[in-house]
């Protein structure tokens, strides 16, 4: 199974979750009714290079249903954590304890200290 790097920007202002695959390039998205999109450069269909999560923190509730997330044979190493050979949904849960759950109003500091001992 492939293995590649994966940097992860959240826009709170907008609630998008962006996952890129270096290096930046440009691409095509595709979508399903969850708003997951795949993006796939656009010289080469066949290459993801790429997935946005529009409405990210209604989104996650999802990744739980057979076909909210794409079947692929990828594994990623996400740019600044330990996180190494991860899946794509093992990096959604964690962009979601990290950009999400640490972030509500009533979160306090235990579970902040939970969920980044989570990530290691």
């Amino acid at each position: 199974m492939e293995t590649r790097r994966l940097r992860v920007v959240y826009h709170e202002d907008k609630d998008i979750l962006s996952l890129i695959i270096p290096p930046l390039r440009p691409s095509r998205a595709e979508g399903n009714e969850n708003d997951f999109l795949i993006l796939r450069d656009w010289g080469n269909r066949d290459e993801i290079v790429g997935f946005e999560v529009l409405d990210f923190s209604l989104f996650v509730p999802h990744i739980y249903e057979l076909d909210a997330l794409p079947q692929i044979e990828l594994r990623f190493n996400v740019d600044g954590t330990e996180m190494r050979g991860v899946t794509l949904r093992e990096v959604l849960e964690w962009a979601y304890k990290n950009f999400i759950v640490t972030r509500l109003p009533f979160a306090r500091e235990e579970i902040r200290e939970r969920s980044a001992e989570m990530t290691v």
